[in-house]
């Protein structure tokens, strides 16, 4: 599981369960708790889980409706070599980008680590935080796939602390007629290292 993996599965999760038919999701869910303990926002995690009870289901017809619930989500837009913008189109994830980067602390974090992966004490020290405040965002940050792990250090007594990095490479926002419109450019490897993204585009970009 990558961090856009967990930037994706709460929007990804929603717009699955609003377009699936109610008896199936029931029956989805139920299969999904007996065999593995999951919700459907948790399988998003696990996808090749939830990938496969979907097509218990759905048969030929699961990845064309994950791939319409994505869509939903988002679009790819100037795909090259090397890298791939990302353009949000669900209102809830634009929305809470633009409080994640509006918000002076969560900004700082993010401005820091996208120079290179940081512990979480050098994380508070730089950006000059308190723990409780700095420990509240850096939770929040990474639990909506903002913050990603890359590993961790020992302190001087020994203690392992996590280290934090970011998935993508750039956020581009603007404004037209009073709308927002967010981007996001990320890595080809980053993209292709997603699970979601290896089974929904098993094929390549070029079949979507």
């Amino acid at each position: 599981m990558t961090g856009i993996d967990l930037f994706l599965s709460k929007s990804l999760s929603l717009k699955i369960k609003d377009n699936l038919e109610p008896k199936i999701q029931q029956k989805l869910k139920l299969n999904l708790f007996k065999k593995y303990g999951y919700s459907i926002k948790q399988s998003i995690l696990d996808f090749s889980a939830f990938d496969g009870e979907l097509n218990e289901f759905l048969k030929s017809d699961s990845l064309k409706f994950e791939k319409d619930c994505l869509f939903k989500i988002i679009n790819f837009e100037e795909i090259k070599k090397n890298s791939l913008v990302l353009l949000i189109k669900d209102e809830s994830l634009i929305k809470q980008i633009l409080e994640i980067v509006g918000d002076k602390e969560s900004r700082k974090i993010l401005e820091q680590v996208a120079k290179k992966p940081l512990a979480v004490p050098d994380i508070l020290k730089i950006c000059k935080l308190s723990k409780t405040s700095g420990y509240r965002k850096i939770n929040n940050l990474s639990r909506n796939g903002y913050l990603i792990r890359t590993g961790f250090e020992l302190t001087s007594k020994k203690r392992a602390v996590d280290k934090y990095t970011i998935f993508w490479e750039k956020i581009m926002m603007e404004i037209k007629e009073g709308t927002y419109f967010v981007k996001i450019k990320i890595s080809m490897s980053v993209f292709y290292n997603s699970t979601i993204i290896q089974k929904i585009f098993k094929n390549g970009l070029a079949n979507s």
